[in-house]
């Protein structure tokens, strides 16, 4: 059985289950775009009497058989999957999407991978800066942990008759409030560590973090007005910028020592041994010039002043 013919008759038996035990329910097609390329093919489960629907994954499920499991064991599991959704959905509460003025103030930003993130940037809104983009996405209220948001589309933008631009100030404007920056001493950090810790030398290097508070996908907080000015304070000058993942940056002083060849080379060795795939931002290096104003990455700013 081939991936056609698996999606095919998983779907059809699907809907004789719903049209069976949940008359009213839909089921489609379609295709689930996902950060770092991870999207799937999906059979999405609408209920009856509410909004919010239910992706399965169709691809997984084909994963399932090709590794041995068989068909029948396969439907068993995505027909429980359905059944517990739909028994028991979860109670999220969404905004009402219907206006601009009602998602303006759940507006907040994400840095992503350009490289990795292609198929998604196609159908958002975004702001580039260098191999990174700036997303806009609207947080969602729901009886789960956690920040739960969806993007903002092009479409979206569309219906509610303002540009990009508009939405970048606003956006950023507005997730200073939702998820406030936050820029932390790494040594500082590490002497909080707790009372049975060995404590910190205090002559290391001028290391800092820059995140948001809550330290989940953070790293969008550089970009917040007056940030990388702020930082440049800190740092008594121009700076650089390692993006460590998707949670943070990190940010030290320009000596003049370092070369961005030498600093991508470490970053890129720190990403493959230690940063989860999906918690990756670049393996690029960044600098910022406090006299000029200009963020740019380290090689444009090596080749810049040479």
């Amino acid at each position: 059985m081939d991936f056609n013919e698996f999606s095919y008759k998983l779907k059809k038996d699907i809907t004789k289950m719903l049209e069976d035990r949940f008359p009213g329910c839909s089921l489609k097609k379609d295709y689930v775009k996902k950060l770092h390329g991870d999207s799937y093919n999906s059979l999405t489960v609408a209920p009856a009497d509410g909004p919010i629907g239910m992706c399965l994954n169709v691809d997984m499920y084909f994963e399932m058989m090709y590794d041995g499991s068989s068909y029948e064991d396969v439907l068993k599991t995505a027909e429980a999957q359905t059944i517990w959704f739909l028994e028991a959905p979860p109670k999220i509460e969404t905004p009402d999407f219907d206006s601009y003025e009602n998602i303006k103030d759940k507006l907040f930003v994400e840095i992503i991978s350009r490289a990795r993130n292609e198929e998604l940037l196609s159908g958002i809104p975004h702001t580039d800066f260098e191999d990174m983009s700036l997303i806009y996405r609207v947080k969602t209220d729901s009886g789960m942990q956690g920040l739960t948001s969806t993007y903002v589309t092009n479409e979206m933008l569309e219906e509610y008759g303002i540009d990009s631009r508009r939405l970048h100030e606003d956006a950023l404007e507005n997730a200073q409030i939702l998820r406030p920056a936050e820029i932390i001493n790494v040594l500082e950090l590490l002497g909080s560590a707790g009372p049975d810790c060995e404590p910190v030398r205090r002559d290391g290097p001028d290391l800092y973090i820059v995140t948001m508070e809550g330290k989940t996908r953070g790293a969008a907080a550089l970009f917040y007005p007056g940030i990388l000015e702020q930082c440049a304070e800190i740092m008594d000058g121009s700076f650089y910028i390692l993006p460590s993942s998707i949670h943070e940056m990190l940010i030290f002083p320009d000596r003049g020592d370092a070369s961005a060849a030498g600093l991508k080379q470490m970053v890129t060795s720190v990403n493959n041994q230690a940063v989860d795939i999906f918690e990756q931002l670049t393996n690029s290096v960044y600098h910022y010039d406090s006299g000029s104003g200009i963020f740019e990455s380290g090689e444009h700013y090596e080749a810049r002043t040479a």
